[in-house]
């Protein structure tokens, strides 16, 4: 009897992570190490019918101590005729949820790099299978229906716990690369508050229970102006709705980004995830220059960016963060110089250089922090390797760690 299958892949993974600590005693004027390891071991098999279908099936399963294990798994079933009338992808395991769900659980904004080349669309919730050395998820399952010229996307996500996602998005393309893009979701969170907690002790404790959230988002995409406006509803455990915001815009024309996000909510604040945020309203500003030159006839990448933050707390406070990146981008390396200032004079230095010869990557990054009298430095060289035979592919690093305090 013939094969229905007219391909299959396997791909068996396997890794060791070995850490040693040095520890100084100054008292007892006595050094010591303290070796940590990890050990990984993953199974991957896909298996593409005639009939246009493909199976996707993972399992990893890692440990520190060779004493308890963390276990991932997960299997995807995905049409590959782009013309099927029906698009439907379901998949299972030890999912992970991003998009919506991921800021419905954290809205606020962050405080990362100025280097930003373009900015994150909440419009999917993804529901993708675990990696070989990812963190353990909840078993969770997931279906996605593809969108047509008349429908949206349609996703579902089904935790364990009995928790539940749903969001529609869609995205409108049109000439010049213009387009637009529109999402809805919603989705109910287990979550609560025991007693004897302290941190909970300021906005008060609640009953595990399901709690509702809900966020919809208007998105522009073209090559000078990417915008969008997100605006989200959490329950209240104590009665009523959260309201909050999240807004972002980037500029482009030339050598120069700007780039602008604005976040605002309830001062009261209870997150997807259960946590109270603080934060009643942030904003942030970071302009950059880009520019393309030559260094002694070598190409370069020129990037520059500036990036300031205020937080207004809900407790009337604010709070003030500064940082300025640098980044240098050659054909086989690249230098990232960045420093950081806070209101609480706290301030930190790093940077960072990397360059690929042949099989071998070469890492090297330093960190200086200043905070409260003190100093402390960090140094971090690493090599890592990358063979790829036939049917194999082996990956090696070694990196080591020094630090000094004083």
């Amino acid at each position: 009897m013939q094969s229905n299958l007219f391909a299959h892949s396997l791909i068996l993974y396997s890794g060791l992570n070995l850490k040693v600590k040095e520890k100084i005693d100054e008292k007892k004027d006595e050094t010591d190490f303290d070796f940590q390891y990890k050990a990984d071991l993953g199974l991957c098999t896909t298996a593409r019918a005639k009939s246009g279908q493909s199976l996707s099936c993972i399992f990893s399963c890692s440990t520190k101590d060779f004493e308890s294990y963390a276990k991932s798994y997960g299997f995807s079933l995905k049409p590959l005729d782009s013309d099927c009338p029906i698009s439907l992808t379901v998949n299972g395991g030890s999912l992970s949820f991003l998009g919506p769900v991921s800021l419905m659980k954290s809205p606020s904004l962050t405080f990362s790099s100025s280097l930003r080349k373009s900015i994150s669309l909440p419009l999917s919730i993804g529901g993708s299978l675990p990696s070989f050395s990812g963190s353990q998820k909840e078993d969770a399952l997931f279906a996605s229906l593809k969108d047509t010229y008349y429908t949206p996307k349609i996703e579902a996500g089904l935790l364990k716990s009995g928790g539940y996602f749903l969001c529609a998005s869609k995205n409108i393309p049109f000439p010049h690369f213009f387009s637009l893009h529109f999402s809805a979701a919603t989705g109910s969170f287990l979550y609560g508050r025991e007693a004897g907690k302290s941190w909970f002790s300021k906005s008060g404790n609640f009953m595990q229970d399901f709690y509702s959230a809900s966020c919809a988002c208007a998105a522009i995409k073209s090559p000078c102006l990417s915008a969008a406006f997100t605006f989200g509803a959490n329950q209240n455990p104590f009665g009523g709705t959260f309201l909050w915001t999240k807004d972002s815009i980037l500029l482009g024309q030339g050598h120069f980004r700007l780039g602008a996000n604005f976040f605002l909510a309830d001062s009261a604040l209870i997150t997807a995830s259960g946590k109270s945020l603080g934060i009643r309203m942030q904003y942030n500003v970071s302009p950059q220059f880009i520019a393309n030159f030559s260094l002694l006839t070598v190409p370069c990448l020129f990037n520059a960016g500036l990036a300031f933050q205020q937080d207004f707390l809900s407790d009337g406070k604010r709070k003030k963060r500064v940082r300025s990146d640098l980044a240098f981008h050659f054909p086989a390396s690249s230098i990232l110089l960045s420093g950081k200032v806070d209101e609480k004079s706290s301030k930190s230095l790093s940077a960072s250089f990397s360059k690929k010869i042949k099989l071998f990557t070469l890492r090297s990054s330093f960190k200086g922090l200043f905070s409260d009298g003190k100093k402390t430095f960090t140094l971090s060289p690493s090599i890592s390797l990358a063979l790829r035979k036939k049917y194999f592919i082996f990956r090696g690093n070694l990196s080591f760690i020094g630090g000094l305090t004083y």
